[in-house]
């Protein structure tokens, strides 16, 4: 029975490891958005709006961005899909 208490306090400890990671990870992405979200800002308040080639220049770097955006959104849920998967499969050795 020792063993198993040893498991569970093992389970429990990876799980609490994980939520402050996770924790940490989400704080961090918050405070690069918040950087981001200013440097875009000045960005778009120091173009010359009426320069084609300052529009030009801002399209294809909103299109990067969005690019970029879009391939970061997909690998979260990928990884949100694995980390589900792992706890489902912890929730089944657990019943066992």
């Amino acid at each position: 029975m020792n063993e198993n208490n040893e498991i569970d306090f093992a389970r429990m400890m990876a799980l609490k490891n994980i939520e402050r990671k996770e924790w940490s990870f989400k704080l961090l992405v918050g405070f690069i958005a918040l950087i981001e979200g200013v440097l875009l800002f000045w960005l778009v308040y120091s173009i010359d709006w009426s320069n084609p080639t300052h529009r030009v220049i801002f399209i294809a770097t909103m299109l990067v961005y969005l690019v970029l955006g879009l391939g970061i959104f997909a690998l979260a849920i990928y990884q949100n899909i694995n980390t589900l998967k792992v706890l489902k499969a912890l929730d089944v050795i657990h019943k066992d």
